[in-house]
């Protein structure tokens, strides 16, 4: 049986969740030890039956509880895995009672940090007939980049009149990769790097022509330069040919990421989300200038990309970026240096911790 319900009502506050769980509370502890000042002052057989009744209560309600934990299953999907910064995404939830008993006060827990519901319906608190499952279906729109944990994490248990509760993590988390949105926030620092090692070392242009000539031939347009005709193999062949640029390993940028480990905490995701963006938007502008940009980074080791226009940016995006994470140790910093050491290129390490480029 599968039912789609829409938000009933408005998110409770802080103030009036902890009034639900302490109200309950004290009328049990009032009735506990008014029942055992009956039972010593007056005794008889209804006052012990009132007692053992008032008693047994709490482990009847913490068996009930477990019994809940072990009937309850919940299941949540969506659209894929890959998601987009701020873009919604088709959800879908679904919580079944999988025993023969009823269950009741159960309530789920989400991260309103990093996830946003279209309809919020953790504001109910759901009841379950036998065998009866609630098919829910909304969207969900990730706030920040970054891996992490969307949607439900928490499920909440509580007995029959909410005196007692426990809390307990989902069995499997829906884990997502979030891609940031690509801005210009890094071009006013890459254009002052770049500035640097032009002034510096006077081997990194954006704004020239490259100069140097390598091996490579096509046959000779009009319009071409005289000083690009290779006369040599005119003379050899009789046929006009020009020599092709070459790419020089100096008009290249390596950018060094040192990432941290980085958990589900809202700082860590908001510093990694800053990061995502500032590292999509330095690849996002050597794309634009259609000019190389090689990435060294940890992934199992290391690994190296080079970016030089949009579609070389477009797999940087959708695939190599979510495999940008973790700390790394001084070995495997070390050893990323070394890797920008085989080429004469500009060095520039860009570190989590500080969000920031640094020129080597």
């Amino acid at each position: 049986m599968f039912k789609k319900i829409k938000n009933k009502g408005v998110k409770p506050g802080i103030e009036t969740l902890k009034h639900r769980v302490t109200v309950p509370r004290v009328i049990y502890a009032v009735l506990l030890i008014g029942t055992c000042i009956l039972v010593s002052n007056k005794g008889g057989a209804f006052s012990y039956v009132l007692f053992f009744s008032v008693l047994l209560y709490a482990p009847i309600a913490f068996a009930y509880i477990l019994y809940t934990m072990w009937a309850l299953h919940v299941y949540q999907e969506m659209e894929g895995r890959l998601l987009y910064k701020n873009t919604a995404k088709n959800y879908q939830i679904q919580i079944e009672n999988a025993g023969v008993l009823p269950l009741s006060g159960i309530r789920l827990l989400y991260s309103n940090v990093t996830t946003h519901f279209k309809e919020d319906f953790t504001t109910d608190s759901f009841q379950l007939m036998s065998r009866e499952s609630i098919n829910i279906e909304t969207e969900l729109t990730c706030r920040y980049a970054g891996n992490y944990t969307a949607g439900i994490e928490k499920i909440v248990v509580e007995d029959f009149f909410g005196i007692f509760k426990i809390r307990f993590h989902l069995q499997t988390p829906l884990r997502v990769s979030v891609l940031p949105v690509v801005t210009d926030i890094a071009v006013k620092d890459i254009t002052r790097i770049l500035d640097e090692s032009r002034l510096g070392r006077n081997i990194f242009r954006l704004d020239i022509t490259e100069n140097f000539l390598g091996n490579d031939l096509r046959k000779y347009m009009q319009g071409d330069s005289l000083n690009t005709i290779h006369w040599k193999n005119y003379a050899r062949t009789g046929e006009l040919m020009v020599r092709l640029p070459e790419r020089q390993n100096s008009d290249m940028l390596s950018l060094i990421l040192v990432t941290e480990d980085t958990g589900d905490d809202e700082e860590n995701i908001k510093r990694r989300d800053l990061y995502l963006e500032y590292l999509v938007s330095v690849a996002d502008y050597f794309a634009h200038m259609k000019k190389p940009v090689r990435i060294i980074y940890p992934d199992s080791g290391i690994k190296t990309f080079t970016i030089e226009d949009y579609k070389s940016f477009r797999e940087f995006y959708h695939d190599r970026l979510r495999r940008i994470h973790g700390a790394i140790d001084e070995d495997t910093e070390k050893a990323m240096l070394d890797k920008s050491l085989e080429s004469l290129s500009v060095r520039v390490m860009f570190r989590e911790k500080d969000n920031a480029l640094c020129l080597i």
